[in-house]
């Protein structure tokens, strides 16, 4: 799953992988109107459970308990804390609920230096504005390969969706990532093409969202195709 970084990210949040089975069904998605979302805050103790599959991996359970709300992080002021609990490990993740009714995930990392400060990065979804985010192109040179990355993001529609945990009024967002890599040096002229898209349904009503699938298609020298899935199965607010 996408995620809730250091939270979990990668995407989102989780980080799941993707099952090439659904588990879950939605009806045909509507046009939504720009600053008409309204989001709940989930409650000091909610939790969110989720199960993971991918096609690489065995399914996994993820608990995320909300430990804060109202914090100000990174340059937001409306950040949700919370924990993740699997059977590997635990961590630290949080998300921001943005004025106009969009959804951020936050990530953060360190450059390990002492003194240091952490540094925070937020990946926004459009879901009370509908307007299409892109991201400005990463271009990389890692040793003898050059690499340039992109993304966008935008709001599919709403979505009457069911899940394990029951069924909602979800907004459907889609990001789509791409990543070209070229060999540079004399040794080999290959080159990599690959594909990423994430889809995640968020729900106003409980503060979360509720699904995730990710799928990734490499159409270069190294060929694979994987998928996950993250679904929410139990929902215990507070």
């Amino acid at each position: 799953m996408k995620p809730l970084q250091n939270l979990v990210h990668p995407v989102l949040l989780l980080c799941f992988g993707i099952s090439a089975t659904a588990l879950s069904s939605c009806s045909h998605s509507t046009s939504p109107n720009s600053g008409t979302v309204t989001w709940t805050v989930p409650s000091i103790g909610t939790m969110f459970i989720f199960k993971g599959s991918s096609s690489t991996d065995p399914p996994i359970l993820d608990t995320f308990e909300i430990t804060a709300t109202g914090q100000s992080i990174g340059g937001k002021s409306n950040v949700v804390r919370l924990v993740s609990r699997n059977m590997q490990d635990s961590s630290v993740g949080f998300y921001n609920l943005e004025p106009n009714g969009d959804f951020s995930l936050g990530d953060s990392g360190s450059s390990g230096l002492p003194g240091r400060m952490p540094e925070y990065t937020w990946q926004t979804f459009p879901v009370g504005d509908p307007q299409t985010i892109s991201d400005p192109p990463v271009d990389t040179q890692d040793g003898p390969y050059h690499n340039v990355e992109s993304s966008v993001r935008a709001l599919v529609g709403i979505e009457t969706l069911t899940v394990p945990a029951g069924t909602f009024s979800a907004y459907h967002a889609r990001e789509i990532w791409k990543n070209f890599s070229t060999r540079t040096d004399s040794l080999s002229a290959n080159s990599d093409s690959t594909v990423g898209y994430f889809d995640i349904w968020f729900v106003p009503s409980i503060g979360m969202y509720i699904k995730e699938t990710d799928t990734t298609i490499n159409t270069g020298h190294y060929k694979n195709f994987t998928t996950g899935e993250g679904d929410l199965i139990k929902y215990v607010p507070r």
